[in-house]
């Protein structure tokens, strides 16, 4: 099962065949940018490719294997990546590395993703952290600039991880009282600063206790979302 999709490097992206050592090489240099920030993300748990992949393109347990369908194997899956990644001029070791550093994270950055990604994962019930924030985790936009070609080369094969993934009813309950959590621990902080604007109209410019203010609205937002785990228990 060969896919192929223009990768913007003037080619096409073959994953049943490896490059001419040449040809990969060249592509070694030219894309080392590229698929160093493609690794950097991936590190994160970019849309939760880390997880996915970890799950699908290596050996989990028999079980998983035997749910595995012709040509969605984990070998069948691992390989199209070796040979895929090989192509952009990337060694399998980098790759295997940012696979293992980020597949218990969080998937981040779902926001983000091109639009037929993004469908896709909200589709599965990948929903996962915005990733916007610039806080620990978060995902730099020029990151995913930086990283766009290799992406776009590998869309195809990402697009077969997410199709393959079927998220369980409590994987999914899950990720909704997540997201619910947030959303309140969000509005909490949206109507904090509405507040806080208003206290500057008031006192005409004076700032002097923003500061206070939203570390306050942190402390509740953490009491919040700490009670409602404590909650669960």
């Amino acid at each position: 099962m060969n896919i192929e999709e223009n990768a913007g490097i003037g080619g096409l992206l073959n994953t049943s065949k490896k490059n001419d050592k040449v040809w990969h090489d060249a592509k070694s240099a030219a894309l080392a940018p590229a698929r160093i920030a493609f690794l950097g993300l991936l590190r994160l748990n970019i849309w939760g490719l880390a997880t996915l992949l970890s799950k699908q393109a290596f050996l989990v347990d028999k079980a998983t294997t035997d749910s595995q369908t012709m040509d969605h194997y984990w070998w069948d899956v691992q390989k199209r990546w070796h040979i895929g990644w090989y192509n952009l001029g990337g060694s399998w070791d980098s790759l295997v590395k940012a696979i293992n550093a980020g597949k218990g994270k969080r998937p981040v950055g779902i926001d983000l993703a091109p639009k037929k990604i993004k469908d896709r994962l909200k589709a599965q019930g990948i929903r996962g952290l915005s990733g916007l924030g610039g806080g620990i985790g978060s995902v730099d936009p020029a990151n995913l600039t930086a990283a766009g070609i290799i992406i776009g080369a590998l869309v195809p094969l990402i697009m077969q991880l997410i199709n393959n993934r079927q998220y369980s009813k409590a994987e999914k309950k899950a990720d909704q009282q997540r997201a619910e959590d947030q959303a309140a621990a969000d509005e909490m902080l949206r109507l904090a600063l509405i507040a806080e604007e208003k206290r500057k109209k008031e006192e005409k410019g004076d700032i002097s206790m923003m500061g206070g203010s939203l570390v306050g609205v942190a402390i509740l937002a953490a009491l919040y979302l700490g009670t409602k785990k404590s909650g669960k228990k």
